[in-house]
């Protein structure tokens, strides 16, 4: 049984300081009721609140500068949905971007071994991981954001970025 997305956003409630909680709390069932009843409003969010945008493509936060120290320790929850239906929807948490970003490429390892059932060691590079990544109905993450303590949405090209980043330091150390 696949997790729906609305779940995470009850589940980030415990993440939530407890000072203002119950405050917190209540937006965050007011984005629930709004999400099950079909639309997210584009509204702007009362601080605090837990912003979960699924349509990818609204949420460009690609130019944000990011330093390799906030990759190794920010808590991430990976939102993956394969296909056209919701049901497909599910998500998992990381302990650092860097983790989800491993994480990603793990999804597409197991995609490539499904489909290739007899062969000891499959080879890809970046441009095949990256297509069947935009291939994907959505694939989203939010991050968790010490400063003001809310997770925030990144989209599919954020992503694609930060896996370059990751693979071309693997490359590096291997050389």
């Amino acid at each position: 049984h696949h997790m729906r997305f609305p779940r995470v956003i009850m589940e980030l409630k415990h993440d939530l300081k407890e000072d203002q909680g119950g405050d917190k709390s209540r937006l965050l069932r007011e984005r629930e009721q709004e999400y099950n009843s079909g639309g997210l409003k584009e509204n702007e969010l009362a601080k605090g609140s837990v912003e979960l945008n699924t349509t990818s493509a609204l949420v460009n936060y690609a130019t944000e500068a990011v330093t390799y120290d906030y990759l190794l320790q920010s808590h991430t929850i990976l939102l993956v949905q394969p296909g056209p239906k919701p049901e497909t929807r599910t998500f998992s948490d990381y302990e650092s971007i860097n983790e989800c970003m491993e994480g990603v490429c793990k999804i597409y390892e197991e995609h490539l071994k499904r489909q290739n059932p007899n062969t000891p060691s499959i080879t890809y590079d970046i441009s095949q991981l990256f297509d069947f990544i935009d291939q994907l109905a959505d694939l989203s993450c939010l991050v968790y954001q010490k400063s003001t303590n809310t997770y925030a949405p990144y989209n599919k090209e954020w992503i694609k970025e930060k896996i370059y980043v990751l693979l071309r330091r693997q490359v590096e150390h291997t050389k």
